[in-house]
């Protein structure tokens, strides 16, 4: 069990009309992600020149030695925080999020940002989550509603 565990209960909120239920997501489940996704993708790359090449020797070369520079360590790391800095890294982690305690599809998280990317109350409310999910940026509060159940908000200011 890592320590983020101890005390992330799931909180429940409502973006856009419809409301979700989360739970931040440690580090190294992020970067997990991230990191294997670069990896891949050089590996396609790869496999994409390697297919160009009609020798087959030389395609088994090339893949040797290619395969050897696959991003490690420090470099694996910056590739990974790179895409989770992009619109594209966001709505990933989102979905990750989201799909632990919520039955939705990559899909439906990019459709629900891009059909609120317009309103900016709703962009900001998204942008807090995201900080929210990794632990960093957003501010949770508790608040009774109306009828006396509890509904949680994530504030889009920062900590202080």
């Amino acid at each position: 069990m890592q320590v983020i565990d101890v005390a992330n209960h799931p909180i429940e909120f409502e973006i856009a009309g419809k409301t979700f239920k989360i739970k931040r997501l440690s580090l190294l489940d992020v970067y997990a992600v991230f990191e294997a996704e670069a990896r891949k993708e050089s590996i396609s790359d790869i496999t994409a020149i390697a297919s160009q090449m009609t020798d087959s020797k030389e395609r088994i070369q090339f893949s040797k030695e290619a395969m050897k520079e696959l991003p490690r360590g420090k470099e694996l790391e910056d590739l990974a925080q790179s895409r989770m800095n992009s619109v594209t890294g966001g709505i990933k982690m989102l979905h990750i999020a989201l799909s632990e305690l919520n039955e939705i599809t990559y899909e439906e998280v990019k459709a629900l940002v891009n059909d609120n990317r317009d309103n900016s109350e709703v962009d900001a409310q998204i942008a807090a989550i995201v900080n929210y999910i990794i632990g960093s940026d957003a501010v949770v509060e508790e608040k009774v509603d109306p009828k006396d159940s509890k509904k949680t908000v994530i504030n889009t200011e920062k900590k202080t």
